[in-house]
């Protein structure tokens, strides 16, 4: 008799367990023997992380958008970087396809300053992504024409255990990503295919984050565009988030 189970991760479906049990019944003078055999299928590599972003309804704080996989989306920044626009409804959400903030800074900025997303895994679980080979993002800075906007972000994959104290992550992996301003849409978003083996992992193991991604934030930092973090002027820099997912 064959029994299968279908497993859910973020969008993506993937087989279960296939178990195979026989039994043999021998009458007087016999016994019962008993065999089962199982083999676990492995994760879908294609797997949607977070989209659709909307307000979470009833929040009375951070974090106030939430993704349509169920996942919470908080917004960060450091007192070197002043917020000044946002898609803060649900209707600038709906037109851009995208969460966005923008902020900009009146001084010199330092690699201490920065200003970003994190984006929880579907229902603020966890994700398995071992079979998946590239991580999939729509982004971009919807100000990118601004001469000092940053057009840097960095990409940090999260996973395993958080430290309440400090926040940092068991396992972290980051890339930088420089945005490609000539090929984007009208709002500046662009679909990134980046390999997860150019990451590179501050704590824990790749193989170990993959295996349990609960969080990905998207970020700008200091330090990275020298020119820019010390301008004081025509810097603003809208950043935005489509979707994240994984694929093979």
């Amino acid at each position: 008799m064959a029994n299968l189970r279908m497993g859910y991760i973020g969008k993506s479906f993937s087989m279960g367990i296939l178990g195979i049990v026989g039994t043999l019944v021998a009458c007087g003078g016999g016994g019962i023997t008993s065999t089962e055999a199982s083999v676990a299928t492995p994760p879908s590599p294609y797997i949607l992380f977070a989209s659709s972003f909307l307000g979470k309804a009833g929040a009375s704080g951070n974090p106030w958008v939430i993704s349509g996989e169920g996942g919470d989306v908080y917004s960060f920044e450091s007192a070197g970087f002043a917020y000044n626009w946002g898609l803060q409804n649900d209707a600038a959400r709906i037109e851009r396809q995208a969460v966005g903030n923008q902020y900009a800074h009146s001084a010199a900025i330092t690699s201490a300053d920065y200003f970003g997303f994190s984006f929880k895994a579907p229902a603020n679980g966890t994700v398995n992504a071992s079979q998946s080979g590239t991580l999939v993002i729509s982004m971009g800075n919807g100000a990118a024409s601004n001469v000092n906007s940053h057009n840097t972000f960095v990409i940090d994959i999260q996973g395993g255990t958080q430290d309440s104290s400090t926040y940092a992550w068991s396992n972290q992996c980051s890339v930088d990503q420089v945005l490609d301003n000539s090929t984007n849409n009208t709002y500046g978003l662009k679909t990134y295919r980046i390999a997860l083996s150019g990451l590179t992992c501050s704590a824990g193991t790749l193989a170990a984050l993959k295996a349990d991604i609960k969080q990905i934030s998207v970020k700008v930092v200091g330090g990275k565009e020298p020119t820019k973090d010390s301008s004081t002027a025509n810097n603003s820099t809208l950043m935005q988030v489509s979707y994240i997912g994984f694929a093979l």
